[in-house]
């Protein structure tokens, strides 16, 4: 199996405490790039507090589908036996 190893750099630009710009760059596969560039695009205007919150929302979806994907998988393996 294949590892990958995604590494990005981040910068955030802040007009007081708002959010008006933020830049990537690195190396790392196209779902790692691009749920950046959503997550960049969602937090644009946003205060940090307000990013986190954000964030933390993404990271609870993502949880949860990465549990129901693991479920089906689980299930197919034990139905196929």
């Amino acid at each position: 199996m294949k590892e990958y190893l995604d590494n990005l750099d981040i910068q955030v630009k802040f007009d007081g405490n708002k959010i008006i710009d933020v830049r990537y760059d690195g190396e790392a596969c196209a779902i790692c790039t691009s749920s950046t560039s959503i997550m960049s695009e969602l937090v644009i205007g946003k205060t940090l507090d307000e990013a986190k919150e954000q964030w933390e929302l993404l990271q609870e979806q993502a949880d949860k589908y990465y549990d129901d994907v693991e479920r089906i998988y689980e299930r197919r393996c034990t139905t196929n036996l």
